[in-house]
């Protein structure tokens, strides 16, 4: 099971990766990122967990909060899915 569960994750690796990083080198809280991106913290820390793709009409404010940080290469892995 846990072999199942690395498989699906793997794809998103590289956005959450990123994610993680974002929050702890700028000081950020996950739930106030959500918050200004209007998608619910539970559907976000899913994402940021690897569990879901971040659905396509969050990725410009994504982008734009992450200042580019957190870019259009994170959304093409995903993509593949």
């Amino acid at each position: 099971v846990n072999l199942i569960k690395q498989k699906k994750r793997n794809p998103q690796m590289k956005l959450q990766n990123k994610l993680k990083d974002y929050f702890k080198e700028n000081g950020l809280q996950m739930s106030w990122f959500a918050g200004k991106l209007w998608i619910s913290k539970q559907q976000f820390y899913q994402v940021v967990g690897g569990f879901v793709p971040l659905p396509k009409k969050y990725w410009i404010g994504l982008i734009k909060m992450t200042k580019g940080k957190v870019a259009v290469e994170a959304e093409h892995s995903q993509a593949r899915r």
